[in-house]
């Protein structure tokens, strides 16, 4: 998979008073995976080696026009926020300075992400739910039919992936838009895949979980869970990590499909888990992050944080990030779950953080948009 950062060029579009072009954006800073997405890259195991360490100083905030829809991306310059109202809007990481506000369909859900030198979109829409824009323009560079697409797309070199609510998984090409594969799942898909260099999975709603062909999306396995999932699958070490809503995780083997071990989480488990070498994270609705032993699910830690987690867990070097409910946004250590800060933000924490270089961007249902920086030199 290619590290590419493209020079974007952005255009300032403000409702009712035409265009103007801004200048160049500078100092990008080095993301350390591609691209700052959902997951943290094409495993989605929500791992970051260098980012950030508590305690965390709030740099800036920025009120954005409408709720957020299900993630944040960045491509070291700008933030990506798609909004529940189909519109799409760029901030500048630097002072979160909003440079582009761009409606892409009314009412839908959209979720973007930086690829190469444009932005895919992703829309909760039945009709031209995937679109490319321009990353100088934002003008749409081609619409596809996708289907009704409530999960996150996935990039890989120049294809994209995506798969909808009625099950059909679909894979395009970047540039022009043209479709490449399909397959029709019998599940109705509610998140994104994950990939590695095989082979894509998806999970779907009944808790049916799929390995499909990269690039003919052939299904090489499929295998039942006990319950229904709502999350992508994160994988690590060959190994295939996702929680169901009946209040377990599960571990599979990403050759076979087989279960090598499935733990109760005494809570519903609605985000991704976050996975290192040893350590998978698991966050619940009932308020406890666990974490279990990759190898045998084994318990390392657990920590109560009193409310519904609303996130997943983000790894970044020592400290895992995340969110929940009650609005306060919680950093533990990795080793063992001891607590390290927390700040209480404005609305309920429901979208994953993001690392970008040295910043922590965090998106709450207030609204509202945050940048933190480390207060450690």
């Amino acid at each position: 998979m290619k590290h590419c950062f493209p020079f974007i060029v952005l255009t300032l579009s403000v409702w009712g008073c035409g265009c103007r072009t801004t200048r160049p954006l500078e100092n990008a800073h080095p993301v350390a995976v591609h691209p700052v997405e959902w997951g943290g890259g094409p495993a989605r195991n929500f791992t970051v080696n260098n980012g950030p360490q508590p305690p965390l100083a709030l740099k800036w905030e920025k009120r954005t026009e409408a709720a957020f829809s299900r993630g944040l991306s960045s491509d070291g310059r700008v933030v990506v926020a798609g909004l529940q109202n189909g519109t799409l809007e760029l901030y500048r990481l630097s002072d979160g300075k909003r440079l582009v506000r761009q409606r892409i369909m009314r009412q839908s859900d959209a979720t973007a992400l930086p690829a190469g030198n444009r932005f895919v979109v992703a829309l909760h829409h039945k009709t031209e739910s995937l679109q490319s824009l321009d990353g100088e323009t934002l003008k749409p560079l081609w619409k596809a039919e996708a289907g009704d697409v409530a999960g996150e797309p996935l990039v890989l070199g120049d294809t994209i992936f995506v798969a909808s609510t009625q099950g059909r998984m679909r894979s395009f090409d970047l540039n022009q838009g043209v479709m490449i594969a399909e397959r029709q799942l019998e599940t109705h898909c509610l998140s994104g895949p994950a990939a590695d260099a095989r082979w894509v999975y998806i999970a779907g709603g009944d808790g049916r979980v799929c390995a499909l062909d990269r690039h003919t999306l052939a299904i090489q396995w499929v295998t039942r869970l006990s319950g229904r999932t709502a999350a992508s699958p994160a994988l690590r070490g060959g190994r295939l990590f996702i929680g169901t809503l009946d209040d377990r995780c599960h571990a599979l083997d990403c050759e076979t499909g087989a279960v090598i071990w499935s733990k109760p989480t005494g809570g519903g488990v609605f985000e991704t888990v976050a996975v290192d070498e040893e350590t998978v994270y698991i966050p619940t609705a009932r308020g406890t992050l666990w974490a279990l032993a990759v190898d045998d699910g084994s318990i390392r830690w657990q920590f109560d944080a009193g409310c519904v987690i609303g996130t997943s867990p983000l790894l970044v070097g020592d400290a895992l990030y995340f969110g929940g409910v009650d609005s306060l946004l919680r950093a533990v250590r990795r080793s063992d779950g001891a607590p390290l800060w927390e700040i209480s933000l404005k609305g309920r924490i429901r979208n994953t953080p993001i690392v970008v270089g040295p910043w922590l961007i965090v998106a709450s249902e207030g609204r509202m948009l945050y940048g933190f920086q480390s207060t450690q030199h």
